[in-house]
């Protein structure tokens, strides 16, 4: 339900459309507490894809979105430690799926720079916001015990005491954060919501051009 401005009226983020996410949520917290293998292979990824450069290609890590999920498993692992590098992974990845070149060259300024970048590669990030955002409330909520087993087991206690479902409060601000991320209009307002500080124009430009010149590599 993370959708174009276009398509909000008429595709909502529903209390319904949280809810299904919320049971496949708890399914998977079962999942990882019945088969440790799970907790044991999302570490893997996680830690992996912070510390070596190998594990930050799409042979090392096939499904950036699949990465956020496997760290709301790993609870002493937070997203301030990775988005350094998960960033500038997810945009570069966007290169390869643009319908025609990204030609920096005839872009006469900054502006336009990101707003090329806009239209060749509308809505970019917005998936891994509300991820993100689902991580932070749901997940990991930063009012979470400090204890990474407490913490999970706080997630799934929540959800069983309530017959699966959310908080009113938690499900209000997940409505609120997604609403307010479907309204992004630019890769910059998007990369704001993922980065400690929104970045500068100068800063994201920079970080177009490097994607764009790192894009070739499909490893």
């Amino acid at each position: 339900f993370v959708r174009s401005p276009d398509t909000w009226e008429r595709a909502q983020a529903s209390e319904r459309s949280v809810q299904m996410y919320c049971d496949i949520h708890r399914l998977l917290l079962q999942m990882a507490q019945d088969y440790p293998s799970i907790q044991t292979i999302a570490r893997d990824q996680v830690e992996g894809f912070i510390s070596r450069p190998e594990m930050r290609t799409r042979k090392g890590t096939s499904d950036l979105g699949l990465l956020i999920v496997y760290l709301s498993l790993v609870d002493d692992v937070q997203w301030s430690d990775m988005w350094h590098v998960f960033v500038p992974e997810m945009v570069r990845r966007a290169f390869a799926r643009m319908p025609e070149a990204f030609q920096p060259d005839e872009c006469d300024s900054l502006q336009e720079l990101v707003e090329r970048f806009d239209t060749l590669e509308p809505e970019h990030g917005r998936v891994i916001a509300f991820f993100l955002v689902f991580t932070s409330i749901v997940s990991k909520p930063q009012d979470g015990p400090a204890s990474g087993k407490q913490a999970f087991a706080d997630v799934c206690s929540m959800y069983d005491r309530r017959w699966g479902q959310l908080p009113a409060d938690r499900r209000s601000e997940v409505l609120a954060d997604v609403t307010r991320i479907c309204r992004c209009k630019s890769v910059k307002e998007v990369l704001a919501e993922l980065m400690p500080t929104a970045p500068s124009e100068e800063d994201l430009a920079e970080l177009l051009l490097w994607a764009n010149k790192n894009s070739h590599n499909v490893k």
